[in-house]
This record gives structure tokens, sequence and C-alpha cells, in this order.
């Protein structure tokens, strides 16, 4: 399997600025006795190790949706079967990894979150479906969900093309290339503010099923959160 996998940090272009915070990160990614700069870096190499990587880095982010979409558009102009988006800040052990790509596995358009602790640490970033159902992925298990948060998700290729076909298109300034937009906010009819990451399930067609782990552990801004806890 091949996974483009994209990761932004703001902070540590902050603190270095965005080209060195970029190296800093890839030299960890490939030299496992360095201190990561960063929570997520252990788990880029955790998935390094379970497929063959493409690592997209933004050291630069200031204005996320904008950044989620420009790694997502460099993921469909990829080769690669699946896109694994992960923030600077949240992390995952191996064999949760492993259920998340297993769970976009196949021709199905998918999408698959790995939910987290928020930082005020009592909620958790998913969005339940009102129909409750839940399968079996190589062990582990996955519950379907309608939305969530973008600190840790995947979706194979099927679910990228149907996303970029019902997204808006924008003018990269970066580039000048003409880009899907699907993580533009969004506002609502009675003026209600719909942040990047809902924007995109909203924008989601119907025949993509959005699922969410109930199995594994990931880590949020120091916040740990066992996710067979969601199951019930």
């Amino acid at each position: 399997m091949k996974v483009f996998v994209s990761c932004s940090s703001y902070v540590l272009g902050q603190l270095f600025g965005p080209v060195r915070a970029c190296e800093l990160m890839t030299e960890s990614v490939k030299h496992e006795s360095r201190k990561p700069p960063c929570f997520a870096v252990e788990a880029l190499r955790r998935l390094a190790r379970l497929a063959d990587v493409t690592l997209r880095l933004d050291g630069g982010a200031s204005h996320i949706g904008k950044s989620r979409s420009r790694h997502f558009s460099a993921a469909l102009a990829s080769d690669c079967d699946v896109w694994v988006s992960i923030d600077d800040d949240v992390s995952a052990n191996t064999e949760t990894l492993q259920w998340l790509l297993a769970a976009v596995a196949g021709e199905k358009a998918r999408v698959c979150i790995a939910p987290c602790v928020l930082r005020n640490g009592d909620a958790v970033n998913v969005e339940w479906s009102p129909v409750y159902y839940e399968r079996s992925v190589q062990g582990g298990r996955v519950r379907r969900a309608v939305a969530g948060g973008f600190g840790l998700v995947a979706m194979n290729r099927a679910a990228m093309v149907a996303a970029a076909g019902a997204a808006p298109t924008w003018k990269d300034p970066h580039d000048g290339e003409v880009k899907p937009a699907p993580f533009l906010e969004l506002l609502t009819a009675d003026g209600s503010w719909v942040g990047e990451d809902v924007a995109f399930f909203r924008r989601l067609p119907r025949d993509v099923d959005v699922e969410a782990l109930t199995s594994g552990r990931t880590m949020h801004a120091g916040f740990d959160l066992s996710l067979e806890a969601l199951s019930a």
C-alpha cells in the first residue's frame, strides 16, 4: 500500500522558520535516535514502517483550511492509495495506525477518523452517526460516523476523488495552480460558521462511508484516549 502522509507544524515554523521546521521533522522521521521535535513524529516513524510512505510537511501553515487543501491536492495528484492527515500535536501507537489503514483499504470510498480528546480534555472530536453500526477491521473495530476533526484521519483514493468532485476550486497563489478546496469554511443559512474539518464532511458525497476507530489509542496534546471506550 502506498500512503501519502501530510503534517503541518505552525509552532515549529514560528520557532525555526518554515524550511528548517520541515527539515527537522524529516530528519527526525529518518533518524529514530533523534528526539522528536513534535508528537506526530513518532506516528510518522511508525507509518513509515507499515507502508510505502510519501511524506509532505508544511512548516508555514497559518491558515488551516488552505494548508489542508494543499495537502489534499498533493495527495490526489500522487500515485498513492491512501492519504493520512495528522496534526503535529497528535500521535498513535502502531496497532492503531494499522487499523486506520485497514479501515480504508479496498475500492469502496471510505474515510476513517482516529478520534482524539480535545484540548480541554472533556470531549472527543467525532460526531457519531444516529445509526449505530460497527464492523471489524483486522481485529480492530470501526463505528459509523458523520464527521470529525482531522487530527488523525485516513481516506482512500476513491474517497479523495469523490471529495475533489464535490469541492469548490481555488487558485493557489503559491504556484498559480487551480486546486480543489474541500476544507473551505462554510456559512450556513442561519449564519452559523462551519470550520474547515466539518465543512469537509458536509461536502462529502453520501456514498462515501465515514467511520471512526473504536479500537486503539491516540494522544492529543498530552491527553491519552483509549478508543475502546467509544464503542459503548
